[in-house]
């Protein structure tokens, strides 16, 4: 636009400068005669020509003036233009960062409210995390002290010596005189029928009546004390079941006991009443070899009675035992009030309230405890026993009769007992022997 304008000036200018010319020729011609005409017209035309020149020169430099000007109108135009896109520039940036600076302080408002949250949360967690932090030590303090409390109890228990009655073999035979003809004596008996063909089982009424017999023999033998013949050993199950063995560790290697001399009962006391037990019998000996029964004539070598008790007085066990041992359980089990789950092999008899056999066990032995099975036993236990029978027998031992009874018991059981137990387990049992070094502790 502005170089519109310059060439316009520039025009006009040139046109002023040869209307002026043309006028001064006209009037030095009218007023000059022919010679000073031309004289005037050559001056004139040479002073037309100088001023014409002289008026185009300054015309041209107006012109360049005005390019200038105009040169500098657009630059500064230029300028304005770029400062007004600059000052645009800055403006949106402004905006930009008003918008930015609005966005983190929204951002920063909504994190405010989430850091109060998250910081009552941490606090809160650590609150919690101190309370269990507290319940765990005062859980582990309560627990110290009741293992405290245990194992005083425990330590108490095992020191206990029995003063009740003293037992001997004979005695027990005469005691046990009612259930020996059976296997399984219980008022209720759940057996697989492949297991119980050829079994003496007493089950329902009658087995109720001889269970019932042995309750007061049982709580009898939990406070008995050793004979000649006759070792009684107690066991004390703590809350958990787990047995204190102190009373079997004094008087056995490795908790294998010899039955080479005496006969044992093995008193297993439950915590309380009704407490649950694991049970799988201890390994025995006899003369240096391990107790493998194989013929029902074997003479059974141990009983294991299971009592509970209550403060300083002991009380029926009414539990549920259950008894398993890879290798095959051994020996007669007493727990006339307590429900009983045979769960392995079993070389002995089981007396109890009610009796289960699992389909895992294949095979059921019947060994009479002290005495064995024979023909003319079983003939006579079958016959039953009277009271007066009881009675005469009960009171015709004496202690003295007792130890002479033992001493050639033991001489002609042990003899028989060597010549049947240790010729087949001298042959055949080399294998556990080797097995028995490596016993470990038995835990219920």
């Amino acid at each position: 636009m502005i170089k519109k304008k310059f060439r316009r000036i520039a025009a006009i200018c040139l046109a002023s400068a040869m209307l002026i010319q043309s006028s001064v020729q006209g009037f030095a011609a009218e007023t000059a005669g022919p010679a000073d005409v031309q004289a005037q017209t050559a001056e004139g035309q040479i002073q037309a020509k100088s001023e014409g020149q002289t008026q185009a020169t300054e015309a041209q430099t107006q012109a360049t003036e005005a390019q200038t000007q105009a040169t500098e109108a657009q630059t500064q135009a230029t300028e304005a233009q770029t400062q007004s896109t600059e000052a645009q520039t800055q403006a949106t940036e402004t905006q930009t960062q008003a918008t930015e600076a609005q966005t983190q302080a929204t951002e920063s408002q909504t994190q405010a409210p989430e850091g109060q949250t998250q910081a009552a949360g941490s606090q809160t967690q650590a609150t919690e995390a101190q309370t269990q932090a507290t319940e765990s030590q005062t859980q582990a303090a309560s627990e110290k002290s009741t293992e405290s409390q245990t194992e005083g109890k425990e330590t108490e228990r095992s020191e206990r010596v029995n003063d009740g009655e003293k037992f001997s073999s004979s005695q027990l035979e005469t005691a046990l005189g009612s259930a020996f003809p059976y296997l399984f004596a219980a008022d209720t008996v759940e057996i697989p029928e492949s297991l119980s063909e050829d079994k003496k089982i007493a089950e329902g009424e009658e087995g109720s009546s001889i269970v019932s017999g042995l309750v007061p023999l049982s709580v009898k033998l939990a406070n008995a004390v050793s004979s000649s013949d006759v070792e009684v050993v107690n066991l004390y199950a703590d809350e958990k079941g787990k047995l204190d063995t102190a009373q079997l560790d004094e008087i056995t290697k490795k908790q294998v006991i010899d039955v080479t001399k005496k006969y044992y009962i093995v008193n297993i006391v439950a915590d309380h009443a009704d407490q649950d037990l694991d049970f799988s019998g201890y390994k025995m000996t006899l003369s240096g070899q391990p107790v493998t029964y194989e013929e029902e004539t074997q003479p059974g070598d141990i009983l294991y009675n299971f009592v509970s008790l209550d403060g300083d007085k002991y009380q029926d066990y009414t539990g549920t035992l259950k008894l398993s041992n890879g290798a095959g359980l051994q020996g007669t089990f007493l727990a006339p009030r307590a429900s009983v789950q045979i769960q392995s092999d079993l070389a002995g008899a089981v007396y109890a309230h009610g009796i289960s056999v699992s389909d895992s066990v294949t095979e059921l032995l019947q060994i009479v405890f002290i005495k064995g099975q024979t023909e003319s036993s079983t003939e006579e236990s079958e016959a039953g026993q009277t009271e007066s029978g009881t009675e005469e027998s009960e009171s015709s031992q004496t202690e003295s009769g007792t130890e002479e009874s033992k001493s050639s018991q033991t001489e002609s059981i042990t003899e028989k007992t060597e010549g049947s137990q240790t010729e087949s387990i001298t042959g055949e049992n080399t294998e556990e022997d080797a097995g028995l070094e490596a016993t470990e502790d038995t835990e219920v």
